[in-house]
């Protein structure tokens, strides 16, 4: 998959914290954008998400209503000031550097972290790239390295074509392409960094898309809330992909996405699963984190619904799913968790040398191996029967 990297020049821009105009380096949206659906509006945050349900719409548009926009900020965070301070200064931003007017980055971290969040999630991929440079000169060059990694160095994108509600635990994103990905969010609602940051190396060629997000935290053994059951579940992903009319299908988990990736992959009977380091194993993740809400949900739900955990090994012995499973060397827990799939002939286990960190895409993109992974597990060719 070819990467498109900036010129030098821009980067030493970016660097000093320059304003950079989109000319050549602007994608522009598609006059039409890709259809989304989902479930039912299902709320899995408390007023944060509440509040970028309400204000990821004025985004639809390039000209963004500004003063509506900050008067419904100030509306619905009248009782939470740390909130209306991320938010209003997440749009200044936007609306500045958007405007090649000069920005000055004078807040904390603990504002600018989620304030670049929200810019990413709003789909301003270039406004991120000028405010991670300004980030970086503040603090220091650990501070947003993660995401510094995927949009200084992935396709120079400079909008989304599909702004992530995070308030939905299921969307599909219809780009009419030949393949579809799975993203299974991890506990946190994410993928190690945004699902709009991620998707920037899904964007040559295009995908479509399913997103979801377990807000029963059960690592999706329960199902969707929004949808039902696991079975219920599976059922409807089905239906939907079918809809799709994809000739590939690939599960991609980031953590504790990582099991249901493989659960519901091989259920979908999907041509591959991509693992960024997570659980294989409910049990030795229990013994380590028996005090982790993930954990504690799933054997209660386990015990009220009769579950037995899906034994990955003895499923994947039978079928000829492709695994692509990465897990940093130094971590020991996600090193436990290779156990489960080693061996098996359709699985490749990749760990990445001097990395004890759990999250690994970030540090995949800066060690340039992620395209490289992403070329080989969602682009490869499908598997004919």
């Amino acid at each position: 998959m070819p990467i498109k990297l900036l010129p030098e020049t821009l980067i030493n821009q970016i660097a000093a914290g320059e304003v950079i105009e989109r000319k050549e380096h602007q994608i522009a949206m598609t006059e039409e954008q890709p259809t989304a659906s989902s479930g039912d509006t299902k709320r899995i945050y408390g007023q944060k998400m509440k509040s970028l349900e309400a204000l990821i719409p004025f985004f639809y548009d390039d000209d963004v209503d500004y003063e509506a926009l900050k008067a419904t900020i100030k509306d619905l965070y009248s009782d939470n000031t740390g909130l209306k301070k991320i938010a209003l200064h997440a749009t200044n931003a936007i609306r500045k550097i958007e405007a090649g007017k000069s920005f000055k980055l004078d807040v904390q971290l603990m504002i600018a972290k989620p304030a670049l969040n929200f810019i990413i999630s709003v789909g301003r991929i270039s406004v991120a790239r000028t405010y991670i440079a300004l980030c970086m000169e503040r603090f220091t060059s650990q501070s947003v390295n993660e995401t510094s990694s995927m949009l200084q160095l992935g396709p120079q994108i400079d909008r989304t074509d599909h702004l992530d509600r995070y308030w939905l635990d299921y969307q599909v994103i219809d780009r009419k392409a030949n393949t579809t990905v799975i993203l299974f969010c991890g506990a946190a609602n994410r993928f190690g960094v945004e699902i709009n940051a991620f998707m920037l190396w899904l964007s040559d060629p295009s995908v479509n898309a399913i997103y979801l997000r377990d807000s029963r935290k059960s690592f999706y053994l329960g199902g969707l809330a929004s949808i039902g059951n696991m079975a219920q579940t599976v059922a409807k992903i089905r239906d939907d992909v079918a809809a799709l009319g994809s000739e590939r299908l690939v599960c991609i988990g980031s953590s504790a996405g990582v099991y249901a990736a493989l659960n519901y992959g091989a259920m979908l009977d999907a041509d591959g699963v991509l693992c960024f380091s997570g659980p294989t194993s409910l049990e030795a993740g229990s013994q380590m984190f028996a005090d982790k809400p993930s954990y504690q949900n799933v054997a209660k739900l386990m015990e009220q619904e009769n579950l037995r955990e899906p034994d990955l090994r003895a499923i994947y012995s039978a079928n000829d799913v492709l695994v692509h499973f990465l897990y940093g060397e130094g971590s020991v827990f996600d090193a436990m968790q290779t156990k489960t799939l080693e061996g098996l002939p359709n699985v490749t286990i990749e760990k990445i040398p001097d990395w004890d960190q759990h999250f690994i895409i970030g540090e995949l993109a800066r060690r340039g191996r992620l395209a490289d992974v992403l070329a080989e597990s969602v682009y490869g060719k499908a598997r004919t029967d």
